[in-house]
């Protein structure tokens, strides 16, 4: 342990001990009335600066356990909301399955947070997505266009952005019960209901008229997933705002399901197609680092490999 020194300072006692050599500063406190009580106090402050005042001092705890205990214990009611908020997102760029069941399905948001953890998309991508890129009966998804913040809608960034894959079954499911309740929403709000269009004209703009107005221009109507109750389509900035008091942000969704692929064994080349990356090598060199559950479970498989006697 560091050395505690122990000082009396006319009539009371303080504790001070090193916390850096270059340059040297010293964490110092003062106004103990006796000498034990100032070392006592200084011990404390010394394990709690030592393991980050969150409890933990095992040296072999793992990283996300430190700094979700770090964040939760220190962070928290040590600094602003704001401030916790960026720590949150440098760190927290996975999310669990806790976390993400966390989010109330009464979120105005939680339609566009489920399609995204889900299928990776991006945040235009999935702003973009109407019910016509869906096959309800099977679950195939077609990714063919995003909607800008703008107002306008464009085709994908690269050739192999364009992409098909399929939903997972619960995700279908919920899939299937947002068309529902969508139909619902619209019948409720009559011609008031907003519509959205697409322009037909080189713009591609985002058009949006009541039930009862047609569009003057040639246009088709876009009907996105992405909407509130009205129909009106979900705004970029407030869709930021919401992640960013989730304490998420936009890339976290797409890397948690790259991520989570890729541990459960999924090919490289096949979370590729899903993301629409040009090349299998972005994905690893993104996505495929070598965490500490593939760590294990490469472990795991040259156990299997010794009991089935193939040494």
């Amino acid at each position: 342990m560091s050395k505690i020194r122990i000082r009396k300072r006319g009539n009371t006692y303080s504790y001070s001990f090193d916390i850096s050599k270059n340059p040297r500063r010293m964490k110092e406190k003062g106004g103990f009335a006796t000498e034990d009580d100032a070392f006592d106090a200084g011990v404390k402050a010394y394990t709690d600066w030592k393991s980050g005042n969150i409890g933990i001092t095992s040296e072999r705890v793992k990283l996300r356990d430190y700094l979700a205990s770090w964040l939760e214990n220190v962070v928290r009611p040590n600094v602003k909301r704001t401030t916790f908020k960026s720590y949150h997102n440098a760190i927290g760029s996975r999310i669990t399955p806790e976390q993400f069941a966390a989010i109330p399905e009464s979120n105005k948001y939680y339609p566009l947070l489920k399609i995204l953890y889900h299928t990776g998309l991006r945040i235009s991508e999935a702003l973009g997505l109407t019910w016509d890129d869906i096959e309800l009966d099977t679950g195939l998804l077609s990714i063919s266009r995003q909607r800008l913040q703008s107002g306008y809608f464009d085709t994908q960034k690269t050739a192999t952005s364009a992409r098909t894959f399929y939903a997972d079954a619960l995700f279908l499911s919920y899939l299937r019960a947002l068309k529902k309740e969508q139909t619902k929403d619209e019948l409720r709000f009559g011609q008031a209901y907003q519509i959205a269009y697409e322009s037909k004209d080189a713009d591609r703009t985002l058009i949006l008229l009541p039930k009862r107005l047609s569009p003057r221009v040639d246009a088709e109507r876009r009907p996105l997933l992405c909407v509130h109750p009205t129909g009106i389509p979900y705004a970029h900035e407030n869709v930021r705002y919401a992640l960013y008091r989730l304490g998420l942000n936009s890339h976290s969704f797409r890397h948690t399901h790259a991520t989570r692929l890729i541990e459960s064994g999924a090919k490289p080349v096949d979370v590729a197609a899903r993301l629409g990356h040009a090349d299998a090598t972005i994905t690893q060199n993104l996505y495929a680092h070598d965490t500490d559950d593939m760590q294990q479970e490469t472990a795991r498989i040259f156990e299997r490999f010794v009991d089935n006697g193939c040494m």
